[in-house]
């Protein structure tokens, strides 16, 4: 899922699709924040964010009032269609110094044997991507591995932290700084709903 039109980025922008989905994603359970409260989430400096910002703005997703940043009709929209559920747990079974799970709605049918997400991953910064899907009520790790019968702790924690039902993805990718892994983890999850 392209969410920015690369014609008008910055070409040497330090924000990209992954930082659009984190903002709505925030957004949506909040009614006003602050623009340094968003720049700190997202780990991009404030400039950097009233560059996005303003494109977001001019795309319709986000508007601008004296109490702060709100979503608009087209973010929410953007935000339900996206089906992504960013979730901070540990399992282990990753790379890198920091991770970033996410949960992506019913996307088990893309899901080949694991590796496009950790190419995509790495692309985005990331030193690897874990890719579990939930199939018959048990963790698989692609292609076939039964994940719930080997790791049960382990399975156990992403369905119930992660709320899994049939046809989930859980995936964790991990970099070296948290906002690589946040932003491979969502890279690849943009790729999945695209």
């Amino acid at each position: 899922m392209l969410i920015l039109d690369r014609d008008v980025l910055p070409t040497n922008s330090s924000y990209t699709d992954a930082d659009v989905a984190y903002v709505l994603i925030y957004l949506n359970s909040r009614s006003h924040v602050s623009r340094s409260e968003l720049s700190n989430y997202l780990c991009i400096g404030e400039g950097s964010f009233r560059g996005l910002l303003s494109i977001m703005v001019d795309a319709g997703l986000v508007g601008i009032h004296r109490k702060g940043v709100y979503m608009m009709e087209n973010g929410r929209k953007m935000y339900l269609k996206m089906g992504i559920r960013p979730v901070d747990i540990d399992v282990g079974f990753t790379l890198g110094t920091y991770n970033q799970g996410i949960k992506v709605f019913a996307a088990a049918g893309k899901i080949g044997d694991g590796m496009e997400q950790v190419k995509i991953s790495t692309a985005y910064g990331g030193v690897g991507c874990t890719t579990w899907v939930m199939k018959n009520n048990w963790i698989y790790m692609p292609p076939h591995w039964d994940f719930s019968r080997s790791n049960v702790d382990a399975s156990e924690k992403i369905m119930d932290e992660a709320d899994m039902h049939n046809g989930d993805v859980f995936l964790m990718c991990g970099a070296e700084s948290p906002r690589a892994a946040r932003v491979a983890a969502m890279m690849v999850s943009l790729d999945l709903v695209g």
